[in-house]
Order: C-alpha cells, then structure tokens, then sequence
C-alpha cells in the first residue's frame, strides 16, 4: 500500500498541469507558453549527457559464474540557485556480468543508499535490491545487471533549513521550493537529477561494455526509485522498457480525494512529509 501513495506525487511530477503557485499568489502558469515545462527534465539530461563522464573502476569480483565490476560515478553538480548542499552527486555502479551474458540488452536497476551524513561522505550498502539478488538475477537469466546506487544522493540540506533530509522528505522539500517559484527553479525537483544519475549510469554501462554491444536498457526500481523508472522512458532514448515497482495511477484529484476520506478525512502517514511541506494544499489550487 505504501507504493500507491507515494506515487501519487511522481504522477504529479509527469503532469505538466502542476506548477501554480507562490503561497498566496498564483502564477499563471499552465497556460503560458514562457511557463511551458515539460521539457524540463529531457533538456536536462541532454545538457548533463554532453559533460565528461567521470567514474573510476574501483575494483572487479568474482562470484559464482558472476564477474562484479564495482565503479565510483560522479553523476552530475546539482544546486539550483546553490540552494542544496552537497551539490556533488556521488553513486555507486555495480556491474554483474554472467559468464554467458546475452548481448544488446541489460537491466539496471536504480538503488537506493546513504553517501552523506552530517556532511561527511561515507559508504553504506543498498538495500532495496542486494549483492545476493542482484548476482542471483544476472545468472539466472545471462543478463548483464548494472546497480546504481545513491539515487537520490543524501542526506541533502536545502536552502537554510539546516536540516539534512532524506527519502520523501528530501523529495517534498524540493518540491515545496519548487512550487514557490516554478519558472524560476525549474530544476529543483529532485526527481530531474534522480533520472539524470540513472542516464549518467547507462553511459558508463555503454562505455564499459562494448565487447557485448549493450545500447538498449530495462530500467526497474522501488518506490521513489521506480518513479525514476517511469520519468527514464520518458527522458533518455535508451531506456526500450521499464519495471517500475510503482504504478501509474490515473485521475489525481478523484484518487486523492478517495484516499483522504478512506482515511477519515486524514492523509496515510507515509503522506506526511507532503502534508507537513503543504503540497496537499498546493495542488488543489483550481488553476492547476
């Protein structure tokens, strides 16, 4: 049940009907061409994907009929208007080639992770998806699996909250600013740099594995990692398929209101970084 309520926000994210307002004063903005932002997060990524790409191979591993390549990625320098710290996007790549890998086609799979914690830069395992699993997949089915870990880098601080955040609550913030000042930090939703580390992995993975001529992806994840599933199709042109653990679900305002008075006229607790950052308010402006 989780799932379907955080997903409720990465449909918003889709939607270009979404960005309206600035506390008490509404922009405009759904109907203006200037305000137009659904090419927001493709653009991005394009201009992330004509930078240097810079990852180290850190060390390779044998497993049981698995060979695991492990990288350090620097994604991307993310801090619209230097209002997120750290702006550095650090990421784990985990490749697990199988000793039979199929050629054209590999999964990657968006994972999740702590790299940061009280500004200090540290290594902490995903657990979304594991080594074990991970490997397991790979050589169950001769798929090339590559694991891109820290998505999204935390904790993050935004602006002058002196409060590191993480998970939904590092997304909500983000969105909260955005809706602020939408056309003037059209970048701030932490879903753009999401799927842009995910395309900064692809990269690395074409790179890396030309011996099996990999230029086609199926992208999964869970949760906040399977919305950045569902956005890949959309920006990047090498994603052919997705597996998102997160569904598409359709009509916002009947689905939202029906789980609000499902629960008594209250939001789910999971609702609650979105609550408590007022975007259940924001968006029920009729411009939007």
């Amino acid at each position: 049940m989780k799932k379907i309520y955080l997903v409720i926000i990465l449909v918003l994210f889709i939607s270009t009907n979404v960005y309206t307002q600035l506390h008490n004063n509404i922009f405009f903005c759904r109907n203006s061409p200037a305000c137009d932002l659904s090419h927001v997060l493709p653009d991005y990524r394009e201009h992330i994907s004509d930078t240097p790409l810079k990852y180290t191979l850190i060390s390779t591993e044998p497993l049981a009929q698995v060979e695991l390549r492990h990288y350090e990625l620097l994604s991307q320098h993310w801090s619209p208007d230097d209002m997120v710290t750290p702006a550095q996007w650090r990421h784990n790549v985990d490749i697990y080639i199988p000793e039979t890998a199929k050629q054209r086609h590999a999964l990657v799979v968006v994972n999740n992770g702590v790299n940061y914690e009280e500004g200090v830069q540290i290594n902490s395992k995903p657990v979304d998806f594991t080594q074990e699993t991970l490997a397991s997949i790979a050589r169950d089915t001769n798929t090339i699996v590559i694991s891109v870990s820290d998505i999204p880098n935390q904790y993050l601080t935004f602006q002058d909250d002196k409060k590191p955040l993480k998970e939904d609550e590092s997304v909500s913030r983000s969105w909260a600013l955005f809706m602020e000042a939408p056309e003037q930090r059209k970048l701030m939703p932490l879903n753009i740099p999401m799927v842009s580390s995910l395309s900064q992995a692809i990269r690395l993975a074409k790179e890396e594995l030309t011996r099996w001529n990999i230029h086609s992806f199926i992208v999964t994840g869970i949760s906040k990692r399977g919305w950045t599933a569902w956005l890949s199709a959309i920006a990047d042109p090498d994603v052919e398929a997705i597996v998102p653990f997160a569904i598409d679900l359709l009509d916002i305002d009947a689905s939202l209101e029906h789980i609000y008075q499902s629960y008594g006229g209250n939001w789910p607790i999971t609702f609650y970084p979105y609550y408590q950052q007022g975007i259940d308010e924001k968006i029920k402006n009729p411009l939007i």
